[in-house]
């Protein structure tokens, strides 16, 4: 059960709070129960929350660039805050994603596409997929559905290993045809310099994106690289994604950073900050998701169509952490 929030500055407020919790750092006395009264939310907004409800709305002020659309959320659960962490430390938090760890030498061999995408791929690469000029040029060479599947699984290890060993400027642009490129670095650049704020808490969190920014130490447990398949507008879809790890002393923050799409949107960024409130735990959710298809003629309408439908979206990831944390036994 979601509850749209109409007033997109009122949660942009209670979002940017949530996601860094930047004013623990620079105010001691930062609780959940604070952060919800500061909000500006009715009571039977709040009472829907604890009941199971999912608030969620978009923030148009906290968008980074023309093709970036921000929207957050929130969820509470019942479980402890200590326990709700342990369930983050050991790994996904969402339900229904298959996530692959990467470290090393990657080959992807489990990976699979039905046969239709195969042919989408090798038939129109960059016109249905993220991809290079060259990924596409190589995929349109392939000789048929298995050369076709192992180049993509090559294409994935190698933009994960560009990734881990230089970082951010490893990412390779997607083609765009006669619109040129688009750089999903680029992209999650902006999102990134867009977290601002003081306090000790907020100087680690900066700390622990910087530090990602020149590679992906192997084995680091505060830095975790994964590749996930799930299903995004009702196609088989893969992400390449970094998640990072903060541990404060008012909570908990994870930084998701989705630094490959194989389609829909260009590249994603989310931090979801875990708060203690009520004997159990406040899931915020503040997302960017970089798409260049609400750029150009039309991009105001297309961004609120776009930003209710990220609205949706992480009202649902909210949902998923929330149910993962229930779940543990």
């Amino acid at each position: 059960m979601a509850a749209a929030i109409a007033n997109g500055t009122r949660y942009g407020s209670i979002a940017a709070l949530a996601l860094t919790l930047l004013a623990g750092g620079a105010r001691g006395d930062l609780t959940a129960s604070r952060l919800l009264d500061e909000s500006g939310h009715d009571d039977a907004q709040l009472a829907s929350l604890l009941a199971g409800a999912t608030l969620s709305g978009g923030v148009a002020e906290m968008e980074a660039s023309k093709s970036q659309l921000a929207a957050a959320s929130l969820a509470w659960t019942a479980v402890p805050y200590e326990r709700a962490v342990a369930l983050i430390e050991q790994g996904d938090p969402r339900v229904g994603a298959k996530t692959w760890a990467i470290s090393g030498a990657q080959t992807f061999s489990a990976l699979q596409l039905p046969a239709d995408d195969l042919q989408t791929l090798r038939s129109k690469g960059h016109r249905a997929f993220n991809l290079s000029a060259e990924e596409s040029q190589t995929l349109r060479e392939a000789a048929g559905g298995d050369e076709v599947l192992s180049l993509y699984r090559a294409m994935l290890a190698q933009r994960a290993t560009a990734y881990q060993r230089a970082g951010r400027a490893a990412i390779a642009p997607y083609q765009r045809g006669r619109r040129g490129e688009v750089d999903p670095a680029e992209e999650l650049a902006r999102a990134t310099a867009s977290v601002r704020g003081s306090g000790a808490t907020f100087d680690a969190l900066r700390a622990l994106l910087d530090s990602a920014e020149n590679g992906v130490p192997d084995g680091d447990q505060d830095h975790r690289l994964q590749l996930v398949e799930n299903t995004v507008q009702d196609r088989v879809h893969h992400a390449l994604r970094h998640m990072m790890l903060l541990k404060a002393d008012e909570g908990m923050v994870i930084v998701e950073r989705q630094f490959y799409s194989s389609h829909s949107y260009d590249a994603l960024q989310i931090i979801v900050g875990l708060l203690p409130h009520e004997n159990g735990t406040l899931v915020a959710v503040f997302g960017q998701t970089s798409t260049d298809r609400v750029a150009g003629v039309g991009s105001n309408l297309a961004h609120s169509i776009g930003r209710g439908r990220s609205a949706e979206s992480y009202a649902d990831y909210a949902t998923l952490v929330r149910d993962a944390i229930d779940a543990l036994p």
